[in-house]
């Protein structure tokens, strides 16, 4: 058995695209792997039960003094040529003394190019879009995708169309008693069955932000057509759901944000009808769980960046300088402003009968 270590230490959305990679690895090669993976503590659990993943390491375990001096010498040089003498007094040194017989870098942080090093391990492979790597793939082709070219540089003949094509395996496995305390936190918060829809508020970036005043007449839209609403999210969005529950009355308007934990966000978004929201982890993890979603993008590329799957729909404006992945808008403009949420309810409604088709 070969032992394997990924490196893909955030962000959220990231560490679960390229979870496929441990899938295939497990299940489309002929020889067996042992699959540590390697991932900044905020983000720990997600990869925690994984079927897929035997043990996880954590990059702040790795990261003392001499550490991070050697990464300000380095990066500096711009070469990793001798790192590992360095890297003997380092907490780093462990990952060498592991023996990793392969390392699969899907991380363009300079700290992860350090950890891949340190573990001198006999084959190293590199994303695509990482220098040095050995494998070509296009620009515009999906993340995802690009992350299991990957693997070719272990087996040439690793057909990732074929992998995708028979529905990617994500590994998720929840336990017994938190699914249970998910089920209680959505029967206490009024949501007896699946038929809700999930609006997730914002992105980690300005311009892949819906506006409050999209979001305000989405929501009315629902409540018009008597669906139930979940708003999840983390603690900065809680202003905007408050300017939106002051501008629409509704008995279903369920607040979630900052109540659930990483994991239980997970198995919330499992139960959703549909969910709805920006380029973010959350509607990545709703794809990997096979939930229907819709993405509003316009600052980043729908193609590339975008979920895999036919419950998939990512909806953009035709805007003259769209998929320009600026974090800020320069103009501050917000070209998210022109996906019309009337478009938006119109692809909900659809999602919606789809799904129930499918599930009767």
């Amino acid at each position: 058995m070969k032992k394997v270590l990924i490196i893909r230490g955030s962000a959220l959305g990231d560490v679960v695209k390229f979870l496929p990679v441990a899938s295939a690895l497990k299940n489309n090669f002929d020889e067996e792997f042992e699959i540590h993976w390697l991932v900044t503590k905020k983000f720990k659990t997600v990869l925690e039960g994984n079927r897929f993943i035997d043990k996880i390491l954590v990059f702040e375990d790795y990261k003392d003094l001499w550490f991070r001096i050697a990464k300000r010498i380095f990066r500096r040089k711009d070469s990793l040529v001798g790192l590992n003498k360095w890297l003997k007094f380092s907490k780093a040194n462990k990952l060498q003394k592991e023996n990793y017989d392969i390392v699969i870098n899907l991380h363009e942080k300079f700290d992860a190019a350090m950890f891949a090093e340190a573990c001198s391990a006999p084959k190293l492979a590199k994303a695509p879009w990482l220098p040095g790597s050995d494998v070509v793939s296009k620009e515009d082709k999906n993340v995802i995708l690009k992350g299991l070219e990957t693997l070719k540089s272990l087996d040439k003949k690793f057909d990732v169309d074929d992998f995708v094509n028979k529905n990617i395996d994500y590994g998720w496995n929840f336990g017994a008693e938190e699914l249970e305390r998910t089920e209680s936190l959505l029967k206490n918060n009024g949501l007896d069955s699946d038929r809700f829809i999930i609006f997730v508020l914002s992105t980690t970036w300005e311009s892949k932000n819906y506006p409050v005043k999209n979001w305000i007449k989405l929501t009315q839209l629902a409540v018009e057509n008597n669906k139930a609403v979940v708003f999840m999210g983390d603690a900065k969005d809680k202003e905007a759901l408050k300017k939106i529950k002051a501008s629409v009355n509704g008995s279903q308007l369920v607040d979630l944000i900052g109540k659930t934990s990483l994991r239980q966000m997970i198995m919330v978004l499992n139960k959703a009808d549909v969910v709805v929201g920006g380029d973010t982890g959350p509607l990545h993890i709703a794809a990997s769980l096979n939930v229907p979603t819709i993405t509003l993008m316009n600052s980043t590329s729908p193609e590339v960046h975008g979920t895999l799957g036919k419950k998939g729909i990512m909806l953009t404006a035709d805007y003259p300088c769209k998929n320009c992945y600026k974090v800020v808008c320069p103009k501050g403009e917000c070209c998210m402003q022109y996906i019309a949420p009337e478009k938006v309810f119109e692809t909900i409604l659809r999602c919606a009968e789809l799904e129930s088709v499918s599930n009767n």
